[in-house]
């Protein structure tokens, strides 16, 4: 019968979790790297690393502005839960997304001059970072700040 003190296991047992969360650190972060590197990836134009974004103070801004971030809202989403046809845009013959409401469609135009000062613009100007300081005034005005 061999005896193992209980220090031993306590040592053997660190170094194996040591060696496991080490072994994870670096899958995770080839992982993020590899995101990191994904230029086609339609969040990228955003956000280009998988860094943390700054939350809102208010929580239901900071989820409004995550769903605009990932271009996915109620508004041009919900036809996947109910079973329903995308959402078309009547006026372009595209469907509504996120990025055309923001930056393609010309119905917006004259209320994204009024919000942005600026007809042209970039999802990173408006969502990125630092998000435009008009941004839900506009979604507002617009009538889709509730369908966010």
């Amino acid at each position: 019968m061999i005896f193992i003190s209980n220090s031993f296991l306590s040592i053997a047992v660190s170094i194996l979790n040591t060696y496991q969360s080490t072994r994870t650190d670096r899958r995770l972060q080839d992982m993020l790297g590899v995101v990191d590197q994904q230029i086609l990836n339609k969040l990228h134009s955003i956000h280009p690393s998988t860094s943390h974004w700054a939350a809102l103070p208010v929580r239901r801004h900071d989820v409004r502005l995550t769903r605009l971030r990932i271009g996915h809202t109620r508004f041009t989403h919900r036809h996947l839960l109910l079973g329903e046809n995308a959402p078309e845009c009547p006026s372009c013959k595209v469907l509504y997304s996120v990025y055309h409401i923001l930056i393609d469609c010309p119905v917006f135009n004259h209320h994204r001059i009024t919000f942005f000062h600026t007809s042209v613009s970039t999802l990173s100007d408006l969502v990125g970072e630092s998000l435009h300081q008009n941004l839900f005034a506009f979604f507002l005005k617009i009538g889709f700040l509730h369908m966010i």
